[in-house]
C-alpha cells in the first residue's frame, strides 16, 4: 500500500496534536500539586479589646504563605487578616508571634515568615 506525501503530513499532524493535548494535560495535572509560596501584604487586627486601651501596632503586615497552588488559589485574600486576642496582651511594650492560628488559613496552607519581624506592640491601659 502506498503512502501519499499527504496522508503521511495528516497522520503527523493529528500524532502532534495529541501529542501537545497530552503534555499540556500532564503539566496542567502537575502544576496544581506543587507547592509553591506567594507574599501578601493584609491587615492586623485585634478583638476583645477594652474601651479604655489603646493599642499601638502596624496596620498591616506583610506574610509569606506557602502551599499547593489550587489552595493559594482557593484563598480570599481581600479577607484574609492576622487576628489577635487582645486580652492576652499585658500592659506595656511586648513582641508578638503569628501562626496559622491567627490568620485563619486552610489546611495545607502554612506561614513562612511576617514581618516587620519581631512584631511589637504597646498596649497603654486607662487610656480613655
Amino acid at each position: 500500500m502506498k503512502t501519499t506525501i499527504k496522508t503521511s503530513r495528516l497522520h503527523n499532524l493529528i500524532l502532534m496534536g495529541i501529542s501537545l493535548l497530552g503534555g499540556y494535560s500532564l503539566w496542567s495535572i502537575l502544576s496544581t500539586y506543587q507547592p509553591i509560596s506567594v507574599r501578601h501584604t493584609i491587615p492586623l487586627c485585634f478583638y476583645n479589646t477594652a474601651d479604655d486601651t489603646e493599642i499601638i501596632a502596624p496596620e498591616q503586615i506583610s506574610i509569606m504563605l506557602r502551599g499547593r497552588r489550587a489552595h493559594l488559589a482557593s484563598l480570599d485574600y481581600q479577607e484574609l487578616a492576622a487576628h489577635l486576642d487582645a486580652q492576652k496582651l499585658r500592659t506595656g511594650t511586648q513582641t508578638i508571634l503569628l501562626s496559622e492560628t491567627n490568620l485563619f488559613l486552610p489546611e495545607g496552607v502554612k506561614l513562612l515568615k511576617w514581618g516587620p519581624t519581631p512584631l511589637t506592640v504597646t498596649v497603654n491601659s486607662g487610656y480613655a
